[in-house]
């Protein structure tokens, strides 16, 4: 007689639970996976909004702000080049297009631009609350769509650079020397978080010669300023980190915007 009770009991037996450690780590790839899928899809809906003629910012509003802090940098600089333009935050590109185009109607034909950003929306970051309302993966355009914008827009691809990853990545010293940044003339800060605020403004901060204007689009965004956070408190930190600095508020172009004219005191360097 043949003993079955053992195969019987194993049929029996209960699925074996994983270790809590292994249910931790999959539950976690399973919202990195879902996160991801999440800001495919929107950032595809986005996208085609956008080619529906949807903008991001206020395009008009947004240029005579560019236009107001250009002149005033040509007030003080007394015929010296302005320096590059660096956006962190490129998405679509409107932003990039508007000073394009400002630039252009103002005759200056020697800016670079220079474009940091992810193609990949915003960092894992933006799930922690402190940083806002955003989300990882928000803001979402694949590099390919962008430059079919700026292409479209009638960007001067000669004095155009688009520098994709992430800010942990790219805003280094090499990155500096690679693309021969010497000096910032128009910084746009619109990548929503303080984490890449601050980063980009470390950055930034040996490409101040002697003055440049910084813009910050969310300044104000979700009450964040009011209460000490994001790009407020990145330019705070920003600013104690580096005394020599000193910010004149300009007029701004949102009301979750902010504009800072950022001077460098003499015999700093």
């Amino acid at each position: 007689m043949n003993d079955t009770s053992g195969s019987a009991m194993a049929m029996r037996r209960p699925p074996q639970i994983p270790p809590a450690g292994k249910l931790t780590s999959l539950s976690s790839v399973f919202r990195r996976v879902k996160a991801e899928i999440r800001s495919r899809i929107e950032g595809a809906r986005l996208q085609r909004r956008v080619e529906q003629g949807f903008r991001l910012v206020p395009e008009r509003e947004l240029e005579i702000c560019y236009e107001h802090v250009i002149r005033r940098l040509q007030a003080e600089a007394g015929g010296e080049p302005l320096g590059d333009y660096l956006e962190f935050g490129v998405c679509h590109g409107a932003s990039m297009a508007c000073m394009h185009r400002v630039a252009g109607a103002l005759g200056l034909r020697d800016i670079r631009y220079v474009g940091f950003d992810s193609f990949a929306g915003l960092p894992p970051e933006a799930d922690e609350p402190e940083e806002g309302p955003w989300r990882r993966g928000y803001y979402r355009s694949t590099r390919g769509f962008t430059e079919q914008f700026l292409t479209d827009a009638g960007i001067d691809w000669k004095r155009t650079t688009l520098i994709e990853g992430w800010f942990d990545d790219t805003l280094t010293e090499e990155t500096r020397q690679r693309h021969h940044l010497r000096k910032a003339g128009v910084i746009m800060i619109d990548c929503d978080l303080y984490s890449s605020a601050r980063r980009a403004l470390d950055f930034c901060a040996p490409l101040i010669v002697e003055r440049a204007v910084i813009l910050f689009d969310d300044w104000h965004a979700a009450n964040l300023a009011a209460r000490g956070l994001g790009e407020k408190r990145a330019f705070d930190e920003f600013l104690a980190a580096n005394p020599d600095f000193a910010a004149e508020r300009l007029a701004g172009y949102t009301k979750n915007a902010e504009v800072f004219l950022v001077r460098r005191s003499a015999g700093s360097r």
